[in-house]
């Protein structure tokens, strides 16, 4: 039992940060991240070679970043993210029938098209890309061979997928310019994968946050779609090389066991290993 005087070492047992805000949760996030800080150096958590040396190279930010100060944001931008949080949060629960039928008509007239491969693996087969004029609209993506027949034949489409409750999987990689969406969609017999290869970064921002809003049953117009748009944004704008390194390795006083666990320092080395980080 616990005694009198006794220090309790608690941890989370779930790593629940969907629901975090870096205004009202500073202590927990802190929790989580000293919490899998060292559970990764403790090699209580499995991970790659290169999982290990991002979240370090993270660590390092983190530890630059503390003592730059942090921009004061404008007490509007509070309330009007406040606002908007509520407003998604209201959308989520059970009011949601009553919105899309209040802003039925104002929702349905944003829409994006264009044509994207697509790829539908199935089980022995082994078929390539094909390509195909794709529109997505409320909560459905519909395709059809090509734009004259989505206009002469509107209400029969080759392709008609109901995006509400299925998987999006992000497959972006900036420096192959692969911009791919991995859709799994929930059927009576299991799951069935599309495969989506857009051909631009802006052409994939745009048609991964519409996935992933329509995913949680939001359509375009929503305010999430424009919130979705600025993250992915930020996550592929860090995935761009910098013209020149913004920090000089040279400069910087690395203790590599703050950063590295055990297995990959006998792996590679103290010096290469303060060089890739």
């Amino acid at each position: 039992g616990v005694q009198e005087f006794d220090t309790l070492m608690l941890r989370y047992k779930y790593y629940s940060f969907y629901d975090l805000n870096p205004k009202e949760d500073p202590v927990r996030i802190n929790l989580i991240y000293e919490q899998a800080k060292w559970q990764i150096l403790n090699e209580e958590v499995d991970c790659t070679e290169e999982e290990q040396y991002l979240f370090s190279a993270l660590q390092l930010q983190v530890g630059l970043q503390a003592n730059v100060p942090q921009p004061v944001e404008d007490p509007e931008d509070d309330i009007e993210t406040a606002l908007n949080n509520l407003q998604i949060s209201l959308d989520g629960g059970g009011g949601g029938h009553s919105n899309d039928y209040a802003t039925g008509d104002m929702l349905s007239d944003r829409q994006l098209t264009a044509y994207l491969k697509f790829l539908k693996p199935k089980r022995f087969t082994l078929k390539g890309w094909k390509t195909s004029y794709f529109v997505f609209r409320d909560l459905h993506i519909l395709g059809w061979k090509t734009s004259e027949e989505s206009k002469h034949f509107p209400n029969q489409p080759n392709i008609s997928i109901q995006v509400k409750g299925c998987e999006v999987v992000p497959d972006v990689n900036i420096h192959q310019q692969k911009f791919g969406i991995k859709l799994s969609i929930p059927r009576s017999d299991g799951m069935s994968d599309l495969w989506l290869k857009c051909e631009s970064e802006d052409q994939y921002t745009q048609w991964m946050a519409a996935c992933r809003v329509a995913s949680r049953g939001k359509k375009l117009a929503d305010v999430a779609y424009e919130q979705e748009l600025s993250s992915i944004k930020a996550f592929l704008s860090m995935q761009h090389p910098a013209s020149l390194p913004a920090i000089n390795p040279n400069t910087l006083d690395i203790d590599v066991d703050d950063y590295v666990a055990h297995r990959f320092m006998k792996k590679r080395g103290r010096a290469k290993v303060r060089t890739k980080i």
